[in-house]
């Protein structure tokens, strides 16, 4: 006999979760415990509606051919291989393999939710055709968690901080300076945090190639905190297809595959000034500029310099 309910939680680290049903609850007055592997290769998480059969075994009912009810089904597989310059891998699991005969292509843009493909990851994902096959999409790292849990990895900013300290211990240990040790002139900073979840920092934007369609935005905040300008894509403005030197913007930071980069930016205001490089500088005019840099020992420095739209001062 078949039966519905609602998975109530379930853990990809243990391996089972429970399912919640007023048929079967007023039959054994309890939820029905299931194992991962009752769900064939598909991927359920807590909250799914799902049909069910029930078996009695000597701990008592376990669920057995459990299916999530869903016109878009998700499958769980394993990461078999990825390589991040490339952007693209493959993923393997029974039930695609069953469906289509092969391991499903990813390529780097179908993760979702921050998510960072590697090689032997655990992982949700659904699959949709292309011109060269089947392709997965929608792809997520599987959080392990307790019962209640099965959230995507991508979701856990605990473990994102967690990934970052492990490394920049690595690099301590190697005698290689962290963010979190000097600024990009060699001067000893207190440790920069990680930017949280939704936080948001003003910049102005350093340079844009929009043949290329990247640029560099230039904060004090994020250079305290990673050494460096931060990165940027064209695809990451919100509402303009490009930006020019010297706009304001509020940008977040995601870490990508190469290191932290800005993403959902806003310009908040245009460019005052415009910027180019002269052949040569006339004589006797004025600029204005900011002080990059400046050795006091050696008695030089290097500065910005920006003309203004009016005329030379």
């Amino acid at each position: 006999m078949s039966y519905q309910g609602v998975i109530k939680g379930l853990s990809y680290d243990t391996g089972y979760g429970f399912i919640e049903c007023a048929q079967t609850h007023a039959m054994y007055s309890k939820d029905i415990f299931f194992m991962k592997t009752a769900l064939g290769g598909y991927y359920g998480k807590k909250g799914d509606p799902v049909s069910f059969s029930v078996e009695v075994s000597d701990k008592g009912p376990v669920a057995s051919a459990v299916q999530v009810i869903s016109d878009y089904p998700s499958f769980l597989g394993e990461v078999k291989s990825f390589n991040p310059q490339k952007g693209w891998g493959m993923i393997t699991c029974d039930v695609t393999h069953k469906l289509y005969g092969k391991d499903i292509f990813l390529l780097k843009t179908a993760c979702v939710d921050g998510y960072m493909a590697n090689t032997g990851d655990s992982v949700r994902f659904s699959v949709e055709d292309s011109p060269k096959g089947p392709q997965a999409r929608d792809v997520k790292g599987v959080d392990r968690k307790g019962p209640g849990g099965g959230r995507p990895a991508g979701d856990d900013t605990q473990q994102l901080l967690a990934q970052l300290a492990s490394i920049q211990q690595k690099l301590s240990k190697r005698g290689v300076p962290t963010p979190s040790t000097v600024n990009a002139y060699g001067v000893p900073t207190r440790a920069a945090s990680v930017p949280q979840a939704g936080g948001s920092y003003s910049g102005v934007v350093k340079s844009f190639n929009a043949m290329k369609g990247w640029g560099m935005i230039e904060c004090g905040k994020t250079h305290g905190m990673y050494g460096k300008d931060m990165f940027f894509l064209r695809t990451s403005l919100q509402g303009s297809d490009g930006a020019n030197p010297g706009d304001q913007v509020q940008f977040a930071v995601q870490m990508g595959q190469k290191g932290p980069e800005a993403r959902d930016i806003r310009i908040e205001g245009a460019s005052s000034y415009t910027s180019y490089a002269p052949a040569a500088v006339e004589s006797g005019g004025t600029f204005i500029g900011t002080v990059k840099s400046f050795n006091a020992e050696k008695g030089l420095g290097i500065s910005h310099l920006r003309r203004h739209n009016a005329a030379l001062w």
